[in-house]
């Protein structure tokens, strides 16, 4: 569907709820949140899933949205979720009958009755944008917000590659609006706890060189998230730590989790794609940007992920 196709199935129908994905970040949460909110402004009925992985950064400008527990929609939307594994635990009940995805990742499986779906856009929240505009001609403040944090966290700011001459447009466009940009910038990208300086110490001791310095990785363990005390709302970006390296075209990170078992981001710079090399191992994602899961633990992942990395470049 397009912009104009998904302005008007929302106009035609009620009782909305939109779902963001597991884990998530500010470009889920922000187009959920603005979609939400748009849809009210219009007369409709709706409310976000509540996502029990929502951290303190983003609390204050969604929890209006969340839906009560006794809530019973008609129509259920997906945010920059390519996938049904993406689905928070509390969303399982619906994957079956999702009516609409909104959603700018490549690989999207395509899972809900109608989809608009847009590859090339740096942040789904360029493709909320157009679509509440076509929906109701304008912007308001507080959409205009969610819309900022959705397209400024999935572009880091706006330095990752992603960003096009399209998101600045639509940025500026935002800024024109009269949002808070300064609170926005000051809370998502420069801010860092005591405990985010002590775990970024420890990820910078403990990480790996392969393939001559192109490649790095982090293994991100329970221990050290214990031993640091930081929280979950400080671990959003660590996976674009590694990248950051001189020299590094593929940055991996492995997170253990409390069942031992791994997840991996990849983040890439120059000619590998994060995607591709995710999808091997049953993820998927963007070019420079992807994740998987895997069923053991961060060492047995790590020579796993390696394997996939050094194959692709042999072929």
């Amino acid at each position: 569907m397009t912009a104009s196709e998904v302005a008007q199935y929302l106009r035609q129908n009620d009782r909305y709820l939109i779902i963001s994905h597991r884990n998530p970040d500010g470009d889920t949460l922000g187009c959920a949140g603005a979609i939400c909110s748009a849809l009210r402004e219009i007369g409709k009925t709706a409310y976000v899933l509540n996502n029990e992985q929502i951290t303190k950064r983003y609390e204050e400008y969604v929890s209006e949205f969340i839906a009560p527990e006794d809530y019973v929609p008609e129509t259920i939307l997906t945010a920059d979720v390519a996938s049904l594994e993406m689905l928070p635990d509390n969303a399982g009940r619906y994957a079956d009958r999702i009516d609409l995805s909104v959603d700018h990742h490549a690989y999207n499986g395509l899972f809900a009755r109608h989809n608009c779906v847009m590859g090339e856009k740096a942040a789904c929240g360029e493709i909320v944008f157009n679509i509440i505009l076509k929906m109701k001609g304008s912007v308001s403040v507080k959409c205009a917000e969610l819309l900022f944090i959705a397209i400024s966290t999935d572009t880091g700011c706006f330095k990752y590659n992603n960003t096009t001459s399209d998101t600045m447009r639509i940025a500026a466009e935002l800024l024109d609006i009269g949002i808070r940009a300064d609170k926005i910038r000051k809370e998502m990208f420069m801010t860092r706890t005591r405990n985010r300086l002590i775990f970024e110490g420890m990820v910078n001791r403990g990480m790996e060189f392969f393939c001559e310095g192109r490649v790095a990785v982090n293994v991100i363990t329970l221990d050290m998230i214990k031993n640091s005390g930081i929280g979950e709302e400080d671990l959003e970006d660590i996976s674009s730590f590694a990248v950051q390296v001189e020299g590094v075209e593929v940055g991996i990170t492995i997170r253990e989790r409390k069942d031992r078992t791994s997840k991996i981001s990849v983040r890439t710079a120059g000619k590998a794609d994060a995607g591709k090399i995710c999808m091997k191992l049953g993820g998927g994602g963007h070019t420079q940007a992807a994740g998987c899961s895997l069923s053991c633990p961060p060492v047995e992942a790590k020579q796993k992920i390696l394997a996939v990395v050094y194959d692709g470049w042999n072929q």
